[in-house]
């Protein structure tokens, strides 16, 4: 019983040194990349992607319905890709499944959405490195980590019109009487996803917001 309880107390240390040697990795590291993308649904909804290195480093592509279009670069501390790491870890990233995109019921019912936009969130740390779909029935905590990349990230001051721009805009000399001049996307602010309905084993169903559309199912 002894020799039992000892290799039992072995195997729990062991594990906890694993993980804390995960989270160690320093997000300065090179190794560490962090990627978002966003697709387009029947409507207008923003596509872009963007990657955060472990030095800082923000790369950002615009594709469709964003205010700007094509690529972008900027910097943010090595000390918000660490808390971003750790955000992965808190969720448990990489033991969640590779695809969201149905959503049992407890009547064992399956149901599924379309026209709806994805978000595909991936993370390399080291040598490790997982990627998670979402379209439909995602847990709340990943919906929540795609926010917090696209904070970070400030990606917003590419996709739509916020006040700092407006800002930069005036102080150069731009007036609202001139117009947008940096493309008719701008104008249109955030853009609403369009059409949009659930699928009950292929049928039509009633019809719920999509903000609706997560699960707190992993």
């Amino acid at each position: 019983m002894k020799a039992s309880m000892v290799f039992a107390a072995a195997l729990v240390s062991a594990a906890v040194l694993c993980a804390n040697a995960q989270e160690s990795v320093p997000a300065s590291d090179t190794s560490v990349v962090i990627k978002l993308s966003r697709t387009e649904c029947f409507g207008e909804c923003p596509v872009y992607q963007v990657e955060i290195n472990g030095d800082g480093t923000v790369r950002y592509e615009g594709k469709k319905f964003v205010r700007v279009l094509g690529k972008q670069t900027a910097h943010i501390a090595a000390a918000q890709v660490a808390d971003l790491v750790k955000d992965f870890y808190a969720i448990d990233f990489f033991n969640l499944k590779d695809s969201y995109e149905t959503v049992t019921r407890p009547d064992g019912s399956v149901w599924s959405a379309s026209d709806l936009p994805s978000a595909t969130t991936s993370v390399t740390i080291g040598s490790r490195t997982k990627t998670v779909r979402d379209y439909y029935g995602t847990p709340e905590k990943l919906t929540a980590l795609e926010h917090k990349i696209d904070k970070v990230a400030n990606t917003q001051q590419w996709i739509f019109v916020d006040a700092a721009t407006v800002r930069q805009w005036a102080a150069s000399g731009w007036s609202r009487e001139q117009g947008d001049r940096q493309g008719p996307a701008a104008a249109r602010g955030r853009s609403e996803p369009g059409r949009w309905h659930e699928r009950k084993h292929g049928h039509a169903a009633a019809g719920r917001s999509p903000e609706r559309r997560h699960s707190d199912r992993q």
